[in-house]
């Protein structure tokens, strides 16, 4: 027998890239099985602590609870107890956060302390308990914390203790409530001494109840950080008789306070030399704002002395709204003008640039500054003459603002030198109205008429009338059903929509035939199809509530039973106007400012467009440059994707330097109905270091009396004593001529 061929079996180990690979996939499950343990360890630690938090919160309101009524309060807040205000627990190695917050209460049930509460009592005892809350945080959790919150009444019946409320208020410069303002009381005057911290609730109010009664000796101090701060005075020698003194609480009385806080400004202070516009450096001068803390002395809440530095610049931040002047403390200089005229309106939250404009020291100088009286802009080109005993000089305004009011003159003109003509434009535009210009518009003269031959423009559901068809037909009163023979007191016939074109419809001349029999019958109109307004027959009527639904509407009525007026028919003639686009462009000619200027703000009117025509309804670009070549238009971030939408806004930066300025008006409607309007345009701008609509006399002869006279073309002359002692300034508006 054969024997049987051996067969050779080989052993094969892994290779080098299995082994990388294996070991890869054991490091991940070991990361994974890892990550799931520590996830599990920490979830069960966490629950494990908020476990313990809760433990530590339960014992602290239960400490509480039971202590004596008089003693549950906080070390550092009012009521004043024997429970720290805030304090640090460690258990089972994890430092807790503890947090007390203890306040009164006012519970409405038996009325409250202003009496506002319909058919209760004013609550002359309005701390009625108290409510605790206890926060215990620990590590992340402290932006989660637990928190437990009860009541604790006082024992026995409520009764008077003889104390008094103090409820603060605090708003901000527009008179809306601010939440969250840090609030400081204290009376040094009382035994102790009383020291309060809280904050407003949601509503800017903080009521603080049970407070010991005493006369103008709560003194209250209020801010939030980025707020402008608040208070009352301690009246002293420098401020004897404040406007907000610190104030009383009188027993079973309630004392309202309101004070006032917002978001802080900030203004960026530069002094230049008038002749170079170079910044001159360490100069002082002092600020004023009008807000006044005193009377009889007037006491400033601001009034400081400030230095600009080496470049001639100062930032002062933190500040307040207010009307602020800026007067020079050197006798090295003069103040030549300041951009934007002085004073200034600072509001909150903004961040105002100003420029202070320094002339060699004279004894005499006079700084004019014109503004036109209805807007407070300056004034650009006028004339300005100032005459007294040897002397007699005229100085002209520089371009205080570019400004446009008329576009009817036309296209084609490329510098503005006709100011009722522009460059160009395109698409549907309307400029031939004297004071607009707006989107192109048909004003259409239509008729509509109803002889009652048929019943198809009748309102079925509110005529009441008897609506008879025939040729001709006619509108009478029904006759009434429980007295045959004699009709009813009164019924109306409406009609549905006449117009077929859509289109604004402005007025209406409304024509009857009608047989009255010695009754009456009265018209209506409406051209939104719901607001009908009386209308005259043969009197043209111009709609208060204009729309897109012409609607008529006939009140017939009797005084005779067995008579009835007649209506046998009606016609309207009526305007509407159609809007034929909804897009256009005008492009203003070239204003030339003379220098390389600073563009400030742009404003227009009117300053909103009917909701109708579309966010986008008016838009505005500039363009500028020194070439008078090169027009590119750009919004506020200076680029060509935005535009200016809102009036007031100030200029992009990319501007400054230039001398030369158009602006592009874009017009857009959704609506056929309605369309933008634009009726003036103006450009804020200070010419090189000439601040705006301002020109500086230096030096006069002497101190002593002068008169000055403004002169401007479209203006009212001006003409203004001035007694000049020193360094003066007078501020001149003009009226455009009527």
């Amino acid at each position: 027998m054969a024997r049987p061929t051996p067969t050779r079996t080989t052993r094969r180990g892994f290779s080098l890239l299995e082994t990388v690979v294996t070991i890869g996939v054991l490091i991940i499950i070991g990361e994974v099985v890892f990550s799931w343990s520590f996830l599990i360890r920490r979830s069960a630690s966490e629950a494990q602590a908020r476990t313990v938090a809760s433990g530590i919160a339960t014992e602290w309101v239960e400490l509480i609870r039971n202590a004596p009524y008089e003693d549950i309060g906080t070390t550092a807040g009012y009521p004043t107890g024997t429970f720290p205000s805030s304090q640090t627990v460690t258990r089972g190695g994890i430092a807790f956060q503890v947090n007390i917050a203890i306040d009164y209460v006012d519970d409405p049930y038996d009325g409250d302390a202003l009496g506002t509460i319909p058919l209760k009592p004013v609550d002359t005892v309005p701390a009625d308990y108290k409510r605790v809350e206890v926060e215990v945080c620990w590590r992340a959790a402290c932006a989660n914390p637990l928190q437990l919150t009860t009541t604790v009444a006082p024992p026995g019946v409520e009764s008077s203790s003889g104390t008094g409320a103090l409820f603060l208020t605090i708003l901000d410069s527009a008179g809306q409530a601010v939440p969250l303002v840090n609030i400081h009381v204290t009376n040094a005057s009382l035994v102790p001494p009383l020291d309060i911290t809280n904050q407003t609730d949601v509503f800017g109010k903080l009521q603080l109840l049970s407070l010991p009664p005493a006369t103008g000796t709560y003194h209250v101090e209020v801010g939030k950080t980025g707020y402008t701060n608040d208070q009352t005075f301690t009246p002293d020698a420098g401020n004897p008789n404040p406007v907000t003194p610190d104030t009383t609480v009188v027993a079973s009385g309630v004392t309202e306070l309101t004070l006032y806080v917002d978001q802080v400004s900030s203004v960026a202070v530069q002094t230049l030399r008038a002749d170079t516009c170079a910044p001159e450096s360490s100069v002082q001068f002092q600020l004023t704002g009008l807000e006044l803390i005193g009377l009889t002395p007037d006491v400033l809440r601001y009034d400081q002395t400030h230095t600009t530095g080496i470049d001639g610049s100062v930032n002062l931040t933190g500040m307040r709204w207010d009307t602020y002047l800026a007067d020079l403390l050197t006798a090295t200089f003069d103040l030549a003008g300041v951009d934007p005229p002085s004073p200034w309106v600072l509001g909150p939250n903004v961040n105002l640039a100003t420029r202070l404009f320094l002339a060699d020291h004279e004894d005499s100088t006079l700084l004019v500054t014109v503004l036109d009286a209805g807007t407070d802009l300056p004034l650009t080109d006028a004339s300005v003459r100032v005459e007294g005993t040897g002397y007699d000089e005229t100085l002209v305004t520089n371009q205080g603002f570019l400004a446009q009011t008329d576009w009817s003159g036309g296209s084609g003109q490329t510098d503005f030198v006709d100011p009722t003509r522009y460059f160009s434009n395109t698409g549907a535009l309307d400029a031939s109205a004297p004071g607009q210009v707006s989107l192109a518009s048909q004003l259409l003269n239509d008729v509509a008429s109803e002889d009652f031959s048929s019943t198809t423009y009748r309102d079925d559901s509110t005529t009441s009338a008897v609506w008879t068809v025939g040729s001709p037909g006619s509108v009478t009163i029904p006759f009434d059903p429980v007295n045959p023979g004699q009709y009813l007191g009164a019924a109306a016939a409406q009609s549905t929509k006449l117009n077929p074109q859509e289109g604004r419809i402005l007025d209406v001349t409304l024509t009857a035939v009608e047989t009255l029999n010695g009754e009456i019958i009265e018209y209506f109109v409406a051209a939104d199809g719901v607001q009908f307004e009386p209308v005259t027959p043969n009197v043209p009527h111009v709609f208060t509530a204009t729309g897109s639904d012409l609607r008529w509407r006939a009140v017939l009525s009797t005084n005779t039973p067995t008579v009835t007026p007649e209506l046998r028919g009606a016609t309207l003639s009526f305007h509407q106007r159609v809007f034929t686009g909804t897009d256009a462009t005008l492009i203003s000619s070239t204003f030339d400012t003379k220098a390389a200027s600073t563009f400030s703000t742009l404003t227009w009117n009117p300053t909103t467009q009917p909701a109708d025509a579309g966010p986008d309804a008016l838009r505005i670009q500039i363009a500028t440059n020194n070439d008078n070549a090169t027009w590119n238009f750009v919004g506020p971030d200076g680029t060509v994707a935005t535009h200016y939408t809102v009036s007031g806004a100030s200029l992009a930066a990319a501007h400054a330097g230039d001398r030369y300025l158009r602006y592009q008006v874009l017009l857009h409607s959704d609506s056929p109905l309605v369309g933008p309007v634009l009726s003036d345009l103006s450009i804020v701008h200070s010419n090189s270091c000439q601040p705006p609509g301002q020109v500086f006399f230096s030096p006069l002869p002497a101190d002593g009396d002068y008169t000055v006279t403004v002169d401007r073309t479209g203006y009212v002359q001006a003409v203004q004593p001035v007694t000049v002692a020193g360094n003066d300034r007078v501020i001149i508006p003009l009226n455009p001529v009527p």
